[in-house]
């Protein structure tokens, strides 16, 4: 089984399904190892996670986790997937993934040090707020700048005008 099918296998099931232990350990004994192909797939997908939905993005790292779980979850890291502005600001897409891998613990093992990191960029969720506010309020300066600007330069346009109006009579 190619890398591609279990990757449609896993967006066809329910997240229910795919926590199930049965369900990882008949993917896993259909496809026994990963090889660098599938990784190059993976990782493709992963560096391009902007042009697909969020959960398509937390079914590749599943089923990367599937057979290297510590190192899906820091290629994904690496490729920005779990930074909070990476997304847009449309949704916490960030907390998305990372509550669902924490949902995995059950059926992946991941190490220590990786639990640690989820656990503590969950502990940041909220720049997610703070990013968006921020974002906001410095357009907004920049409305209130160009504005500001647009005015000065209107006026500065009638006072060359009447200086020359002055200069003609």
């Amino acid at each position: 089984m190619i890398i591609r099918e279990i990757l449609d296998h896993v967006n066809n099931v329910s997240l229910d399904q795919l926590l199930n232990d049965q369900t990882i350990i008949e993917l896993k004994q259909k496809k026994q190892n990963l090889s660098q192909s599938d990784k190059r797939i993976l990782l493709k997908i992963l560096s391009e996670f902007r042009k697909y939905d969020v959960q398509f993005i937390f079914n590749v790292i599943l089923t990367y986790s599937m057979w290297s779980p510590d190192e899906a979850v820091a290629e994904a890291r690496k490729k920005g997937v779990f930074r909070y502005k990476a997304w847009g600001f449309k949704s916490n897409c960030a907390e998305f993934l990372l509550r669902q891998i924490q949902n995995t613990y059950t059926v992946i093992t991941y190490s220590d040090k990786t639990k640690q990191f989820v656990s503590k960029k969950l502990t940041l969720t909220w720049m997610f707020d703070f990013y968006k506010k921020t974002e906001e309020d410095i357009l907004l300066s920049i409305i209130v700048i160009e504005k500001k600007f647009v005015s000065g330069i209107i006026f500065l346009k009638k006072l060359c005008l009447k200086s020359f109006l002055f200069t003609l009579t």
